[in-house]
């Protein structure tokens, strides 16, 4: 014969595993989030870095430029120069 307060206590020994199965799969989902999420910001990082990177590379290109055009048309003379 079955006894019912063995049965009992499997079912709930069962009901704990699988409470604790569904916390652990939480986990889990929550983990993956953190991963997906590092790993974006990794990139948003590497992205930022080369896009300072071009924009610094673009300053000193217009900087140059323009005091190639400067000194194309004499203003990179002194007033006294420009004046003689």
């Amino acid at each position: 014969m079955i006894n019912k307060a063995l049965l009992d206590r499997l079912i709930a020994q069962l009901q704990e595993l699988s409470a604790k199965a569904d916390g652990i799969e939480a986990l889990e989902a929550r983990h993956a989030e953190h991963l997906k999420a590092k790993a974006e910001h990794e990139t948003v990082v590497r992205e930022l870095g080369q896009f300072r990177r071009e924009l610094s590379d673009l300053q000193l290109q217009y900087q140059d430029q323009a005091s190639t055009a400067r000194s194309a048309d004499g203003r990179h003379r002194s007033p006294r120069q420009r004046a003689a």
